[in-house]
């Protein structure tokens, strides 16, 4: 929609870019091309950027995504974190310098977690920054300057319900009323996404509704034997120290696996914190493995899942 439109226009403006002038880099999920192409990107002239498939993000690819990145004109980078991660990797490991820097990187879509937002700084030598929206254009969440969420009012207004099973926490269902989807207005629309709401005042000084985190899924959760569910394991990740990406893989109600990809500076010791970090949840009750990866696959959507249960409830 046009509103969607003009609040992404806005967030890209408190960091200085516009959506009319500047050119960009979109790494995403929608591009039409064919795997057995050698082709990694579409040029999209109607939206003054290049598209570029995340599903080509492998070792055998890198040079190629470096090379459109040094023989483009580009003002930003925009896309998955997750995607981006995989090149801003590669470019640290292998000490490139890179020909062109955009003035920011805007992630979307998957959860943006500190390791990942600083291992993309380095890489791209750029501000991070990150928005929540939906498909259903009901609502949306656009980080300021400082990295906190702000709520974009004119999309839809808000509500923090308390999860059901934990009533106390910090961790709150959110579920949006649609101000602006005239084809299909939602009213209480339950999105399935947990957040971190908080009555502070940004420093930033905008006034609007401000969240904390945006901490996943409902579905994102793992079941102990007792039988609770440990939802909101996006906060337990933030301890994720040297570590670039990481998964919570369960199949057996008694254990859990803890999928991770190094980081450069990855020691033994950077798993204690994590393990602490999960025990204090799952109180001892179960069984983790940390299993040491290349790679966490994406979802068929292109899309990052933090969390996996195949315990069939």
């Amino acid at each position: 929609s046009c509103i969607q439109w003009a609040i992404w226009g806005r967030h890209k403006k408190r960091f200085n870019i516009s959506m009319i002038r500047d050119k960009y880099l979109m790494f995403g999920a929608r591009v039409p091309i064919s795997l057995n192409s050698k082709r990694i990107f579409r040029k999209d002239f109607g939206l003054n950027r290049r598209y570029l498939t995340i599903y080509k993000l492998s070792e055998s690819n890198f040079e190629k995504y470096i090379d459109c990145i040094n023989n483009y004109r580009y003002d930003f980078i925009a896309g998955y974190p997750s995607s981006i991660l995989l090149l801003a990797n590669y470019i640290l490991q292998n000490n490139i310098t890179l020909l062109n820097y955009p003035k920011v990187v805007i992630t979307g879509s998957d959860a943006l977690f500190p390791e990942t937002k600083k291992s993309i700084a380095k890489a791209f030598r750029a501000e991070v920054t990150d928005q929540y929206g939906m498909a259903e254009g009901c609502g949306n969440f656009s980080q300021c300057e400082l990295g906190r969420y702000h709520l974009d009012f004119e999309m839809g207004f808000p509500e923090f319900i308390d999860m059901s099973e934990n009533p106390n926490s910090n961790i709150k269902h959110l579920v949006f009323t649609s101000l602006s989807n005239i084809a299909m207005p939602l009213i209480r629309y339950d999105t399935g996404d947990l957040v971190i709401p908080t009555n502070e005042k940004c420093n930033c000084g905008r006034k609007s509704i401000v969240v904390e985190r945006i901490v996943g899924r409902e579905e994102d959760y793992i079941l102990t034997p007792e039988g609770n569910k440990i939802q909101g394991l996006n906060q337990v990740f933030e301890y994720a120290n040297n570590i670039d990406m990481i998964q919570v893989y369960q199949e057996n109600i008694d254990s859990i696996e803890v999928r991770y990809v190094k980081g450069l500076k990855f020691e033994n010791q950077d798993l204690d914190r994590l393990k602490y970090e999960l025990n204090k949840r799952i109180q001892n009750s179960m069984k983790i493995n940390f299993i040491d990866v290349q790679n966490i696959p994406l979802t068929k959507s292109g899309k990052y899942k933090a969390v996996v249960s195949k315990i069939n409830l």
